[in-house]
């Protein structure tokens, strides 16, 4: 199963306020979590404007990312235009 974070489960995972249906999702066999690098795009702008303590450091999240078993997805100009109408 393929599970796409968005930035506030993201969070609550980094800071360890997942409530337990969540952390079981992410930890059952077979589940590939995946975080955008726009997650991370905006947990830096908030943790640079002070709106959003964060247990780590946003330099150290791609680390973090890859410690847990997460993977890292990056974004390229055609996933970006892959909804532009012609």
């Amino acid at each position: 199963m393929r599970l796409l974070l968005d930035t506030n489960v993201f969070v609550r995972f980094v800071d360890g306020r997942l409530d337990r249906d969540l952390r079981d999702a992410l930890a059952a066999s077979g589940a590939e979590v995946q975080i955008s690098v726009a997650n991370l795009w905006e947990i830096a702008i908030k943790v640079r404007l002070g709106k959003l303590p964060l247990r780590v450091s946003p330099e150290d999240l791609p680390a973090f990312i890859d410690s847990v078993g997460f993977a890292l997805l990056t974004i390229k100009a055609p996933h970006v235009l892959a909804d532009v109408d012609p």
